[in-house]
């Protein structure tokens, strides 16, 4: 960021395993080791530089795997765009050994996944999943992959399909991950494959990577999403130092009219001016005007669908280093605290207990329909779930109706207070155990319920309040999953594991006498 020289009296307090661990944690191990390595005490100096040596054997090996990709993909007509990694180390730093590129990150128009898989196989990759865990593999055993037989996503909604592997050598894997969105922010990517241009890379020159204006989108959007994310756990340092460099060797020639145009047609303009902000505040010594882009904000109707973002009440760089438990807690705090306000519409105006109106429940499965509604009887709340007949048979042992209620209390780390269960056992719906999706995420409220009443055309759920909010009010969420395979869990419906969610919280108001019952003022 600025000419000034490593100075050894850093780094005489430090303890090197603690320093070593967050360059890993931040993923800029690589970059740093040309610069620290000859201020590394004797003792410590060897792993450095074993692990570095890791680091170029892994590339070397990606690199490798590049070229057979897009040899191929340009005899085959093969429409794929290399993402990060090693792309932006050739744009940013000139060498493709400067950053951590643990994964092959691919573009890809979603309508051609078939065909993508197809070459994807003949080059060596394959689609897999854990056989205990389908979101982790232990790739020191070969036997914990199942491989899919067709790619999957890792959630309905999800940015990318579950990895490709492909193994070398000595039991070691490349990883390559297809992705048909930008995380959850940019979902129509046609541009970026469309605008993609040749970039070398160790001498070949049929890698398509994005056009610059693209890649710095790529760069702003990479940085926002770890650091505002509903799942991230901690900003990484890596994004702010790729984005601050890229916009200072190339905003001469970036094509800044294009870039705000791509910033509004996206509706980042607030995520973007945060996270350039975040990256003033990391590297005051930064030319400002490397950062010339962010041009007006949207329209009133276009900062309605921009993401909202936390109200977080610490700098980045404090946040850099956040225990992610704490983390955690503070995203569940500040999401509960969105829901349960008057910048949720739901919120402002509740589903009433009193109304006795059926609410249509939003599944993305036609052949699926369930409706339901709220009253309060005996001190309890009661949610009635009604399903027609032809909609139970056609849920299977792998469906699942999940319940939530949203834990009120917004300085509290847990985001619910209640989660029920629901499956079709024997031919109606009936409460269980567990989920079978438990090994996935487990979450901290406990199964309760007083009992569950069953109907001709449903059942009654009977939830006892632990809390209401101040104003009565108490939010929830009804969402069916899909288990794909047994064990991949796809939302059918909003899940509430959303950042969106908790902007559009579905909301219960309470009648008089639970408020009465709770000590509020009516």
């Amino acid at each position: 960021m600025s000419d000034v020289p490593v100075d050894p009296r850093w780094f005489e307090a430090i303890d090197w395993t603690v320093f070593l661990q967050a360059l890993q944690r931040h993923k800029i191990f690589s970059l740093c080791y040309e610069k620290i390595k000859a201020m590394a005490p004797t003792e410590v100096r060897g792993t450095f530089d074993s692990l570095y040596q890791a680091h170029v054997d892994i590339i070397d090996e990606r690199i490798h795997e590049i070229h057979l990709l897009f040899e191929r993909a340009k005899e085959q007509g093969v429409n794929i765009v290399l993402n990060k990694g090693i792309a932006l180390s050739v744009l940013i730093y000139d060498n493709p050994y400067m950053r951590d590129a643990r994964d092959i990150d691919l573009l890809i128009n979603d309508e051609e996944i078939e065909e993508v898989n197809a070459f994807l196989n003949g080059c060596g990759f394959y689609c897999a999943i854990g056989k205990d865990d389908p979101y982790r593999i232990d790739r020191t055993n070969p036997d914990n992959f199942h491989y899919l037989d067709r790619p999957v996503l890792k959630t309905a909604e999800h940015h990318e399909y579950f990895e490709y592997w492909k193994p070398t050598r000595d039991g070691r894997y490349v990883v390559l991950e297809a992705g048909r969105y930008l995380h959850e922010s940019v979902k129509d990517i046609a541009s970026f494959l469309q605008t993609a241009r040749y970039i070398t890379i160790q001498g070949n020159d049929h890698v398509r990577a994005c056009d610059l204006e693209h890649t710095y989108i790529v760069l702003l959007e990479n940085a926002y999403n770890d650091a505002e994310g509903f799942f991230e756990s901690i900003p990484s340092l890596k994004n702010y130092i790729d984005m601050a460099l890229f916009a200072q060797k190339y905003h001469a020639v970036l094509n800044w009219e294009r870039v705000n145009r791509l910033i509004r047609q996206f509706q980042l303009h607030r995520a973007f001016e945060r996270v350039v902000a975040q990256a003033h505040a990391l590297f005051p010594a930064l030319d400002a005007s490397c950062f010339a882009h962010t041009g007006e904000p949207e329209d009133a109707d276009g900062a309605a669908d921009s993401p909202f973002l936390y109200d977080w009440e610490m700098e980045i760089g404090e946040r850099l280093f956040l225990d992610p438990q704490e983390r955690e807690r503070l995203v569940a705090a500040m999401s509960k605290k969105l829901g349960y306000s008057d910048m949720n519409a739901r919120y402002r105006n509740p589903l009433e207990t009193t109304s006795g109106a059926w609410q249509p429940l939003a599944v993305n499965d036609e052949r699926i329909a369930l409706n339901y509604k709220f009253d309060y009887r005996s001190d309890q709340l009661v949610l009635q779930l009604n399903i027609d007949q032809l909609s139970l048979n056609r849920l299977t042992e792998h469906h699942e109706i999940h319940i939530f209620l949203i834990d009120p209390e917004v300085d509290s780390p847990d985001f619910f207070t209640h989660h029920v269960v629901i499956c079709k056992v024997n031919g109606r719906l009936e409460p269980v155990e567990s989920s079978l999706f438990d090994h996935v995420r487990r979450t901290e409220a406990p199964k309760r319920y007083s009992h569950l009443e069953h109907l001709a055309d449903g059942v009654l759920v009977y939830l006892s309040l632990d809390a209401i909010d101040p104003a009565g009010k108490i939010g929830y969420c009804i969402g069916i999953v899909e288990n794909l395979l047994g064990k991949i869990p796809h939302w059918i419906t909003p899940m509430p594991y959303d950042k969106k969610f908790w902007a559009a919280m579905p909301v219960v108001a309470l009648p008089i006498k639970a408020k009465l019952r709770a000590g509020l003022r009516v």
